[in-house]
């Protein structure tokens, strides 16, 4: 009796081990490897004025990859190329579909063909935080597309690891896809993987409107290499404002997401 009570209280404290022990989630890649994704944004919308409601949808979907080229100490060098970017707009004013691929230039895939295509280098911590300014390999693509390329990549990947070593269970502070506050939680340390879930809190201004909400992002992360390998978004927004009079009111739903591309 007496050894199997010693056997009871060794499992415990085991399992109380494994639950607080501490992990360093971060990018932990080396040069040669590369890390491609996909992401897709829907933003469904309705404007509501005097009497009438307008409705519209609108995706955005995007290819990206960086790869590393060398080690700073614990930064990385990587390269970076927005390989795909694709809008669709449907809604009662009409229907708009621009794509970085299209042979024709137009007012709608000018700024997608303007990021798309172009290789930036530019150091990273482990945490994906950029040192310096990123730098585009060819000569005559300007500092400010530079940036716009890197911007590209680094919102979707900026915020998803924390600063300190966390237990599961540990809580953090943040702000992901941008200023979206977000308080993150190492939900479950798996075998291959992370997964972490957030709660978000969000304010956005669109055409005078403030607009806020509260949300919710889950994501997973490579154990061995701390590559995203996928992440969901759901963040309602709403605002009211008062213009000559009548009050408009905006609902916006968004649903933002990224994976790993085998």
């Amino acid at each position: 009796m007496r050894k199997l009570i010693i056997t009871l209280a060794t499992m415990v404290a085991a399992i109380a081990m494994l639950h607080a022990q501490k992990e360093d989630i971060r990018l932990k890649l080396q040069p040669g490897q590369k890390i491609p994704l996909r992401y897709q944004q829907v933003m469904d919308q309705e404007v509501a004025f005097g009497g009438q409601t307008m409705k519209s949808k609108t995706t955005i979907r995007s290819e990206f990859a960086f790869s590393v080229v060398s080690l700073n100490g614990e930064n990385l060098i990587i390269d970076a190329i927005v390989n795909r970017s694709d809008l669709e707009v449907k809604g009662d004013q009409g229907n708009i579909t621009a794509s970085s691929s299209d042979d024709t230039d137009t007012q709608y895939n000018k700024e997608l063909k303007a990021v798309t295509g172009k290789v930036v280098r530019a150091e990273v911590t482990p945490y994906f935080e950029l040192v310096g300014e990123p730098k585009a390999l060819d000569e005559s693509v300007s500092p400010e597309t530079a940036k716009k390329v890197f911007e590209a990549v680094s919102s979707t990947l900026s915020g998803l690891y924390p600063k300190q070593a966390v237990a599961q269970g540990d809580t953090w502070e943040g702000t992901v896809f941008g200023d979206n506050k977000a308080k993150s939680t190492l939900t479950l340390i798996g075998d291959n993987s992370y997964v972490i879930d957030s709660k978000i809190t969000a304010e956005q201004s669109m055409q005078g409107i403030t607009l806020s909400g509260s949300g919710l992002f889950n994501y997973e992360i490579h154990k061995a290499t701390g590559a995203p390998i996928y992440g969901l978004l759901t963040l309602p927004l709403s605002g009211t404002m008062a213009a000559q009079g009548t009050m408009v009111n905006v609902k916006i739903n968004i649903t933002g997401s990224f994976e790993f591309m085998q």
